[in-house]
């Protein structure tokens, strides 16, 4: 998968369904932006201009076509995606800022708690 995904210009997922989608970190590890539907839990992973791109459902083939075309067509646009993706992940998409996020979450509960 690693090696499909580093050999990659797009992580291409057009779900029907997904709840998070891990598969959106392990791209943007590799600095390789996702193209998704914008459907429940994919927004939670993937923040357009950051690690990727969303789109609606119904005109997803269209308009992820014309994305990826007018990205391919400028080098600068696609390293700036590339570079977007990778500071997600390093910023967000990864087990120790999910883990410091989860700390800060309790710790907030805990000071509520009477």
């Amino acid at each position: 998968m690693e090696k499909i995904l580093r050999d990659s210009h797009f992580l291409i997922l057009p779900a029907q369904g997904e709840c998070f989608g891990v598969v959106f970190c392990e791209a943007a590890s590799l600095g390789v932006p996702s193209l998704a539907t914008r459907i429940v839990g994919v927004p939670t992973a993937i923040h357009e201009g950051g690690n990727g791109q969303l789109f609606d459902n119904k005109t997803f083939v269209t308009e992820c076509t014309a994305f990826v075309l007018e990205v391919l067509s400028n080098p600068k646009r696609y390293r700036e995606l590339a570079i977007a993706a990778l500071s997600e992940y390093e910023s967000r998409l990864n087990w120790d800022a999910s883990g410091r996020r989860v700390k800060e979450l309790a710790a907030q509960l805990v000071g509520k708690l009477p």
